[in-house]
């Protein structure tokens, strides 16, 4: 009979140990989750917490990198505005030069002789490059009309003989 009792008593007793045991483990696990080390994220922590956080971020970083395009472009276009003499122009112009007047330019002048006679006036050798005819032209000389020259170093130009002088030019110039 005594082995029935102690069966009575140990087999509730072990239960409810077991069952507290039990509950334990579930408190604990419902403590830990969404932790560190058991993390568990939820669609409205999703929703309300993270994707903004992250677009936020996302916006941040595309305004550095367009700002940072921005003053890139603005410093190129910048240096292509002081190539071409400030004009920024990357086509040819229609210039008419009257008697004596004088175009001059930077490295990179490109001038074409259309109508009337100028000059080459540079301070020193070569004036001009013949593009067309592969030639240099010295200071004083005719250029050739419908021959494309280009200047090497600055204040390099033509100047016009007759009472009316056209030439096409392209990048940065002045007239005097």
């Amino acid at each position: 009979m005594k082995r029935h009792v102690k069966r009575r008593f140990f087999l509730p007793l072990g239960a409810v140990i077991l069952a507290a045991a039990a509950l334990l483990a579930g408190f604990s696990a419902a403590a830990s989750s969404g932790s560190q080390s058991d993390p568990l994220i939820s669609r409205s922590y999703l929703e309300k917490i993270f994707a903004p956080g992250i677009m936020a971020e996302t916006e941040t970083l595309i305004a550095q990198k367009e700002s940072a395009l921005t003053q890139r472009l603005t410093a190129q276009l910048e240096a292509y505005r002081t190539e071409t003499g400030g004009t920024g122009q990357a086509t040819y112009r229609v210039v008419t030069l009257s008697k004596d007047q004088t175009l001059t330019g930077g490295v990179g002048l490109e001038i074409l002789p259309r109508a009337g006679s100028v000059v080459c006036v540079a301070d020193s050798a070569p004036g001009l490059i013949d593009m067309t005819g592969g030639g240099t032209m010295a200071a004083g000389n005719v250029l050739a009309q419908n021959h494309l020259y280009m200047a090497t170093a600055g204040d390099r130009g033509v100047q016009a003989v007759t009472d009316s002088a056209t030439v096409l030019v392209k990048g940065g110039y002045t007239v005097r």
